[in-house]
């Protein structure tokens, strides 16, 4: 009985042990009371992906690693010939990229306008240059950097001129221009007053500008204009809403034709490219009133190319957008028509430190009225023989132009 006992105790004993506690009065008579000692556990490693969170986040979060904004490489698209809209391959991959330049041009004359297009779509570039009927061919050449920059698209809808939100960018990113396009009403034309697409100072929103004379107080323009179109002044129109990605000329073709400000109602669609934002060198404008001419502002470095004049034997440094002479040596004249000709006949693999740049705004208008479209053009920033073009068939209307652009890696 005895020997019953002492084996339950034992039993009991071995059990209580095995949870992690022993007790003196459970024990077998003269086995000695040994504590079980509980090993800390070990504290949480913490990973290297894991940010501490801020008061306003509340937890931990994962750090996103930053995606683009390398060194950006060039991307070119060029079609001779087209009509209303064309897709074209691009001489390397387009994803991710911010518009550098872009031309557009009618070959059979000027035209009134419906829509106006530069965008990225798959993998390719995509032009829109058409009037009412859309069956007038068209020339359509760009220019992008790409560095695999996050993209993102914003539309809506408006009349002559309103400002879109931008959605927040990624921590530590700004934005520029990757695309637009800007539609009026189908089986609708126009003339064209002015055209822009441009990023707010604060690059919180990008101001879309469509306009002919139809419904504008043309004093508010000239008071507009004058003020080299500031935008910090309201915008001359105004936004109806902003729509999903491929709603707006949807939206667009089921109402008016013009706004409550009596203004032409336009959808407007513009990529935004964001860029980190050491990756921005510097930023810069320029502004004129003729296509070769800047009157404010400076433009993106253009290497030193050096050639040799057509006749002589004096090597020239070309530089299209200066009025000084290449040289002050009276055996080698050369007046700036004859630098921009050499300059485009130049290899742009003879020229060293260009600067690359991204547009972030543009604005070009016919000072005294609105005229048909012939072309449409930024070239700042590559070897084009002009700063701008924006003109009907003559050429001979008054126009103003300022370009926004940041220099990228």
């Amino acid at each position: 009985m005895i020997a019953v006992e002492n084996s339950m105790r034992l039993l009991l004993a071995v059990a209580i042990a095995s949870a992690g506690c022993v007790s003196a009065a459970f024990a077998a008579p003269g086995d000695p009371v040994k504590p079980v000692v509980r090993p800390r556990p070990t504290p949480p490693v913490a990973s290297p992906n894991i940010q501490a969170p801020t008061a306003q986040q509340g937890a931990a979060r994962l750090v996103a690693p930053k995606i683009g904004g390398g060194v950006s490489t060039l991307v070119t698209a060029k079609q001779t010939s087209a009509t209303n809209r064309v897709l074209v391959a691009t001489n390397a991959p387009l994803g991710g990229a911010a518009l550098s330049t872009f031309s557009l041009g009618f070959l059979n004359g000027d035209h009134k306008i419906r829509e106006i297009a530069v965008l990225q779509s798959e993998g390719r570039a995509s032009a829109t240059f058409a009037d009412q009927d859309s069956n007038d061919s068209f020339g359509f050449s760009a220019r992008w950097y790409a560095a695999g920059y996050p993209l993102a698209t914003v539309s809506a809808v408006g009349e002559g001129e309103f400002d879109i939100a931008l959605p927040r960018p990624p921590d530590g990113y700004v934005p520029l221009l990757a695309g637009f396009s800007l539609t009026r009403q189908n089986r609708t034309d126009a003339n064209v007053r002015a055209i822009g697409v441009r990023l707010t100072p604060d690059l919180k929103f990008v101001r879309v500008t469509l306009l002919d004379d139809q419904g504008l107080d043309v004093r508010d323009y000239e008071a507009l204009a004058g003020a080299g179109f500031a935008l910090s002044l309201a915008p001359v129109g105004g936004i109806e809403s902003a729509v999903a990605t491929g709603a707006a000329i949807t939206g667009l073709a089921a109402a008016r034709e013009f706004g409550k400000k009596g203004l032409r109602r336009f959808a407007a669609t513009v990529q935004i490219a964001w860029a980190p934002h050491e990756s921005i060198r510097r930023r810069g404008s320029a502004s004129g009133s003729l296509p070769t001419k800047i009157d404010s502002g400076s433009l993106p470095a253009i290497g030193t190319c050096r050639s040799t004049a057509p006749g002589t034997n004096c090597p020239k440094t070309v530089s299209p957008w200066s009025s000084r002479p290449a040289s002050n040596s009276p055996s080698c004249p050369q007046q700036l028509e004859e630098r921009i000709k050499l300059r485009q006949e130049l290899d742009p693999a003879n020229c060293a430190t260009d600067e690359k740049s991204a547009l972030t705004g543009f604005l070009f208008h016919f000072q005294r009225d609105d005229h048909h479209l012939m072309r449409l053009a930024s070239g700042i920033g590559s070897y084009s023989t002009v700063a701008v073009e924006f003109r009907d068939s003559n050429g001979d209307d008054p126009i103003q132009w300022l370009v926004d652009y940041a220099v990228v890696k």
